[in-house]
């Protein structure tokens, strides 16, 4: 297919994701959109009202989606990688390339970033000193192009981006070439409307070749899918983790600016009055400004002795307080997130077998949600493999090792190290059952133990011979 007709196709499924991981960001930092006023209410009719009713709404934003994500990023943790040539010890070659990418930290940005908002993708290419450069990318710049059918084989790549002079770039990876492009005009000079092709220039690199040659012969662009359909998309993406709990967040919103409106117009004693007339304007309307105000430092007189004046009880908010926490509830049944991940309490003297059911459920999901990361991880690191010439890239056994998902105590891995330890496993799988010992720490140990044992062994009197 011609590069520059793949290039616009591609970059056409970009701004159609981009709008949608876009939304899905806000939901997640909290910046959900404004509902628009009953028809029925003078805030539809009224600038003034409209704009308090605004305010109201952006107040009321209470929210409680980024603990869906949150709870269950927090224990995908990578720890290593193992090959089939050793299955029961972490490889070092690959977690070399690991840690030399920052992947110990950004694992966490890739992980939070595609549970909120369904993909994210990774870049792998040689770096300046000839070894293996993994990037994490922004869903909003990169999208991946798959074959008709498939759910994995990549066709192609895409990240486009803007400029510091404010013209758009964008790199094209097929699994035989790299084609790089610049476009003609900046970006304050295109007008969608007219043209809603952006013209595109080969973008020359010094010292390469145009278009780029790629030896891997894949497309080094990996996506990672969440809650992904089995039905094949051409552009590939998966849906957010909390997904199907924005409509129950909509309904907390709801309530808390229903629960804000009654503050504002009842929490606080209002007062009535009767057989006074209100000042009006020439056309005969009620002088808003001039109305009865209540205050500290006001005082209310009238000439009619006739005039009475009373107050109405104050509103009772317990019921929109009731009614978010079942609402919340509600959300972490459905999404099985633990409530204490909430903060909305209730957790006092539930039974054992209750907070395991709990815990269960969400454990369930963050493996699954594993085995989808691994998939990714796995992929990312052969192609970084395959870059440095190292044979293992190819190996198809290869398995990443997770941190421990199950939350346990101290004394509990202590007693599952111990467990280990009597039925024979190698010392690095007893040393990483050990609290907070990631699999580096647990091979370094057992290099060190086994290193003792040969001086001890080399420092041992010798047994006389018998004779």
């Amino acid at each position: 297919m011609d590069p520059y007709a793949l290039l616009d196709m591609m970059c056409k499924a970009l701004d159609d994701r981009a709008k949608g991981v876009e939304e899905y960001e806000d939901w997640y930092e909290g910046d959900h959109p404004v509902p628009p006023p009953p028809s029925n209410t003078y805030a539809a009719t009224d600038i003034e009202a409209r704009r308090a009713f605004e305010n109201l709404s952006r107040l009321a934003v209470t929210n409680f989606l980024p603990p869906i994500v949150d709870a269950t990023a927090s224990k995908l943790r990578v720890e290593g990688f193992r090959f089939s040539s050793a299955p029961t010890s972490s490889d070092a070659e690959a977690w070399a390339i690991w840690q030399r990418n920052f992947l110990d930290a950004d694992q966490a940005l890739v992980h939070v970033g595609a549970l909120a908002v369904g993909q994210a993708t990774a870049i792998v290419w040689t770096g300046a000193d000839g070894l293996a450069e993994i990037t994490c990318e922004d869903p909003e710049q990169t999208i991946v192009l798959y074959a008709a059918g498939s759910r994995r084989k990549r066709l192609a790549g895409l990240k486009r981006w803007c400029d510091d002079d404010e013209h758009l770039l964008a790199t094209l990876y097929l699994a035989d070439a790299i084609y790089k492009f610049r476009s003609v005009q900046p970006v304050d000079k295109m007008r969608p409307n007219e043209d809603p092709k952006v013209a595109w220039k080969p973008r020359e690199v010094p010292g390469e070749a145009w278009p780029l040659p790629n030896p891997l012969g894949r497309v080094p662009m990996v996506e990672a899918r969440v809650n992904a359909s089995l039905k094949p998309e051409r552009f590939g993406g998966g849906e957010p983790e909390f997904e199907k709990q924005i409509n129950l967040q909509r309904q907390i919103n709801a309530t808390t600016l229903a629960m804000l409106t009654t503050m504002e117009h009842q929490a606080f004693r209002q007062r009535w009055v009767v057989g006074w007339e209100a000042p009006t304007n020439p056309d005969g309307t009620p002088d808003r400004y001039a109305l009865l105000k209540a205050a500290a430092g006001k005082l209310w007189t009238f000439d009619d002795p006739d005039v009475k004046v009373g107050e109405f009880a104050q509103a009772d908010l317990r019921p929109f307080l009731e009614v978010n926490l079942a609402t919340v509830k509600a959300m972490a049944a459905t999404s099985a997130t633990p409530p204490y991940a909430f903060l909305i309490g209730d957790m006092v003297n539930v039974a054992a077998d209750s907070l395991a059911r709990i815990e269960g459920a969400h454990t369930a999901k963050v493996r699954a949600h594993a085995a989808t990361f691994s998939e990714f991880w796995q992929e990312v690191l052969s192609l970084g493999l395959q870059v440095e010439g190292n044979p293992k890239w190819t190996d198809t056994a290869t398995s990443v090792v997770w941190g421990d998902i199950e939350q346990r105590t101290a004394t509990e891995q202590i007693g599952v190290a111990q467990a280990l330890k009597n039925l024979g496993a190698p010392s690095e799988a007893v040393f990483a059952a050990l609290p907070d010992v990631d699999q580096a720490t647990a091979a370094r140990w057992a290099r060190e133990a086994r290193a003792a044992q040969l001086v001890a062994n080399a420092a041992a009197p010798i047994p006389p011979v018998a004779r």
